[in-house]
């Protein structure tokens, strides 16, 4: 019995850790694909990232 209620004890430790590790996961990959959404449409709108920021002043002109 104490080798039934060992094993049971380290499942339940198992799940629980797999779902911190899927939610940690998943919070870092919301922000990373938030920011990207971001810069995209910055870009697709003729202004510049810079700073976090979307900076328009350059839009229409050639930045290299």
């Amino acid at each position: 019995m104490k080798e039934a209620a060992g094993e049971a004890n380290m499942t339940v430790i198992t799940i629980i850790l797999i779902g911190i590790v899927l939610a940690v996961g998943t919070v870092i990959v919301n922000g990373m694909l938030s920011g990207i959404k971001g810069k995209t449409e910055c870009v697709n709108n003729g202004g510049v990232w810079v700073n976090g920021k979307c900076d328009q002043r350059g839009a229409g002109t050639n930045i290299k």
